[in-house]
Order: structure tokens, then C-alpha cells, then sequence
């Protein structure tokens, strides 16, 4: 069986857990994010400070729950200071 960990969750990070859940559905991915949201669209950054967004919460279109429900395990809030060949250590989870 093939692990996948996905290291940050913007939108980047977003499109490649679909990407691989809907290509590989037996592969197990798990979620990294440091904050309490996902798929946040950077380009809106600009919009909101040109006023041309209403509202900042239309700069994200996924959640852990979407993702979760899509097959990944997520775990939010959580630091990744370390990669160590393939195997995650040193997780830090945001109180």
C-alpha cells in the first residue's frame, strides 16, 4: 500500500489530495495544515484589497470535512517541522 503525505493545504495542496484520492482511491493520504482552514486561493488576496470581494470566507472552496469525506486523514493545526525519509516526525499540534 502506498502513504502520501500532502504538507500544506492552500490550494495547491488541495487539488493534489483529490488529484491522488480520485486516482488512487486504495492509497492512504494524510493532511498536514497548520491552520484551521484549507484551499485558501492566494490570488484572492488581491481581490479583497481591491474591494472586489464581499466576503474573505469566498477565498476558500474546500473543507476538512469535504477531504476527509473524499478519503484523506487530515490533521489541522499541525506543524511538520521534520521529514525524515519518508516517515513524518516532530509534529507539533497547535493547542
Amino acid at each position: 500500500m502506498t502513504t502520501v503525505a500532502v504538507i500544506g493545504c492552500t490550494h495547491a495542496g488541495t487539488f493534489a489530495t483529490t488529484s491522488i484520492l480520485a486516482e488512487h482511491p486504495d492509497w492512504t493520504v494524510h493532511v498536514f495544515e497548520r491552520n484551521g482552514t484549507l484551499s485558501f486561493l492566494s490570488c484572492g488576496i488581491a481581490l479583497w484589497v481591491g474591494d472586489h470581494v464581499s466576503d474573505p470566507k469566498k477565498m476558500f472552496y474546500s473543507s476538512p470535512a469535504a477531504l476527509a469525506e473524499a478519503g484523506a486523514t487530515m490533521h489541522m493545526r499541525t506543524d511538520v517541522t521534520s521529514v525524515d525519509r519518508g516517515k513524518l516526525s516532530k509534529l507539533r499540534k497547535y493547542k
